[in-house]
């Protein structure tokens, strides 16, 4: 196995960990936004189990697409820490983290995948139609549910 050039190692200590901090800062401030509107929406609820607040942040957190979020800033916080930490060695990134990064990368790429072909409504515009998250597949615009 052949090791890296020493110029390798200035990379790692140049603008990559500020990108992946800020990457990480990104998305950690559109999960408390989507979590702050959330909570607001509970809060206005008028049924009982809409606006208990344990249960909705408890929901919130569930979803796989948080879940990849979160995981994603886990992994780029980590990763900008350890090569700032690791600055100016030519040392490889340990493999937990090189197992964080490519998990929250495939988590991502997952949730991607789903939104864009589920929940965005490409798979339903082919057959005339469009998918609502909340509702379902939904009949073309200007026809009714109860004519189909």
């Amino acid at each position: 196995m052949t090791t890296p050039p020493a110029n390798a190692a200035r990379h790692l200590s140049g603008w990559w960990p500020g990108f992946r901090a800020t990457g990480a800062l990104l998305i950690l401030a559109a999960i408390v936004a989507q979590l702050q509107r959330t909570i607001e929406i509970a809060l206005a609820a008028t049924t009982p189990h809409g606006s208990h607040l344990p249960t909705v942040v408890a929901n919130f957190f569930s979803f796989f697409t948080i879940e990849s979020n979160v995981l994603s800033v886990l992994g780029l916080a980590a990763a900008a820490v350890w090569s700032w930490t690791h600055r100016g060695t030519a040392a490889h990134p340990p493999l937990w983290l090189t197992v964080l990064l490519t998990a929250a990368t495939a988590y991502m790429l997952v949730t991607g995948v789903v939104y864009n072909t589920l929940l965005r409504g490409w798979y339903g515009r082919r057959a005339g139609r469009r998918f609502d998250a909340d509702a379902g597949i939904l009949p073309p615009p200007g026809r009714s549910s109860v004519t189909q």
